[in-house]
């Protein structure tokens, strides 16, 4: 699933300022309000790097996904390459 929105914008904002522009879009979009701003590790050119990405709940489901801002995929929650350590509720 990929919503209609801005990619993530190299020139403008880093990876922890597109996270927090996701988490306002998940919960105006989505209307959903559990929702975290993850910073942590993540796999996304082939090696682990300092990364900045969102959580969100979705009641209907009773799952949790996270997003990624750079490219406004949504992924399972347990995937493997993004490694949380530091988790921001909003």
């Amino acid at each position: 699933m990929k919503p209609k929105v801005p990619a993530y914008l190299v020139d403008k904002f880093d990876c922890d300022n597109n996270a927090d522009w996701w988490k306002v879009e998940v919960a105006r979009v989505f209307r959903i309000n559990t929702f975290a701003r993850v910073d942590g590790w993540a796999n996304i050119t082939g090696q682990q790097k300092r990364h900045g990405w969102v959580w969100f709940y979705d009641a209907a489901s009773g799952l949790f996904y996270q997003l990624e801002g750079q490219t406004g995929i949504i992924m399972d929650f347990d995937d493997g390459d993004y490694v949380p350590d530091e988790i921001v509720m909003g």
